[in-house]
This record gives structure tokens, sequence and C-alpha cells, in this order.
């Protein structure tokens, strides 16, 4: 029987806090990812593969809210909604995305991603 190991996480900077608005997403490109990177309003720090939704919206375009209580992505032109912890679409389980570990260390976002 063969067991894989565990899969390293590498932390990669990605922008500074400060180039992010609070409750807007950007997109960046990580290790051949896109990604999209939101900061709530009280400074937390959420990552999501960027994935484009069926109104042709990518994820990093939308807006991050606080809905029942959790951070949630949503988009003007959509009723989708993505949770920011998980990537589960509330709306549509099946354009659930993944979710990236971020921190902020010193004024500079990273994420934390798995090698190709």
């Amino acid at each position: 029987m063969t067991t894989s190991a565990p899969t390293e996480l590498a932390w990669r900077r990605v922008c500074l806090f400060g180039d992010l608005e609070p409750a807007r997403g950007i997109a960046v490109l990580v290790g051949g990812r896109r990604l999209a990177v939101f900061r709530s309003l009280g400074g937390r720090l959420h990552c999501l593969a960027d994935r484009t939704m069926p109104t042709g919206t990518r994820l990093s375009a939308g807006r991050l809210a606080e809905i029942g209580g959790s951070p949630t992505v949503i988009f003007r032109d959509s009723r989708q909604r993505v949770d920011a912890r998980t990537g589960i679409c509330v709306t549509d389980p099946a354009l659930t995305t993944r979710a990236y570990p971020a921190r902020a260390i010193g004024g500079v976002v990273e994420v934390a991603i798995p090698p190709l």
C-alpha cells in the first residue's frame, strides 16, 4: 500500500495590504494560478481561485459583504453568492471554487498555495 505525502503549502507574496480596498477584490497571478484576494471591512483577508461566473464576471470583480455572519462574495449582475472562507457557492454548489489561506505580515499580503 502506498500513501501520498501531505502537500506542502508555500507562502507567496501577492500585494501590499494597502493595495486592497475594503470589501473589494483584486486579481493576482501567483505560481501559475489566477487568484482573487479580498480584504473585509474589519481587515480580514480572503483568497479564492478566481473563476469566471456564469454571467462572465470574474470572482475578483465581486464585492465582499457580511451575509448571515459569513464573509460572502456578491455580484451586481448575478444572484451568485460565494462564501469567502470556504469557496462554496451557496447559491449553486457546482460553482464552488478553491479557497487559499491568506495573511498579512509587515504590510505584505501572502497567500499559501501548493506546488503545481
